[in-house]
């Protein structure tokens, strides 16, 4: 009897496993296009509902990397076509929107939050901010070990200096990370779907 119960539950674990593993395939592969993980990104920020026109204007721009104004009307035609055809009814069906396809309105569900971690929305030839921290955190533990070998040059700046230097860094790599997503986002939090500012 006991050792029927314990295949139950590991035979459980397995499929538990199985599952996760499926649903951390499913994530990648829904993701591995650029333009939904840009589309998710700008609905990520949105504040409410929003216009599938709105999302093509955002989306568009980010992928030509310019201003939502200096869009030709064949980018964001593009953009629009693919967003309500393709893309919004598939991240409809994975539960991470609400794609109201008569209205034309698209809205984020709860569920999008879970995807956050992997909508580190960055170009083709950049870093993205999770890289980045990963990179400077460990320059500073490089840093850090080296001043208490007491190595030269490290040993010319008291280890408050050092300390100092890393608080600095950090700092000053977070307040240009909060400016670059404002600048990323473009205020499209405030955007709603009558097209009005929040």
């Amino acid at each position: 009897m006991r050792g029927s119960s314990s295949e139950a539950t590991g035979g459980q674990l397995l499929q538990r496993d199985k599952r996760q593993r499926q649903d951390t395939q499913d994530v990648y592969e829904l993701l591995r296009n650029e333009r939904r993980r840009y589309a998710l990104h700008a609905l990520s920020v949105a504040d409410g509902p929003v216009s599938v026109g709105d999302l093509a204007d955002r989306v568009a721009a980010w992928e030509h990397d310019t201003t939502v104004e200096q869009i030709t009307e064949r980018e964001r035609h593009r953009v629009y076509t693919s967003l309500q055809q393709v893309h919004l009814p598939r991240l409809d069906e994975a539960d991470l929107v609400r794609f109201d396809e008569d209205q034309g309105v698209v809205d984020p569900s709860p569920g999008i939050e879970t995807y956050d971690v992997y909508l580190d929305v960055v170009g083709a030839e950049e870093i993205s901010w999770s890289g980045y921290y990963l990179g400077l955190s460990l320059v500073t533990l490089a840093v850090f070990v080296l001043v208490s070998l007491e190595l030269y040059p490290f040993t010319l700046l008291p280890v408050e200096a050092w300390v100092a230097g890393v608080v600095v860094g950090f700092l000053g790599s977070a307040v240009i990370h909060v400016w670059s997503v404002r600048r990323t986002t473009g205020g499209f939090a405030r955007l709603r779907a009558d097209g009005d500012p929040g």
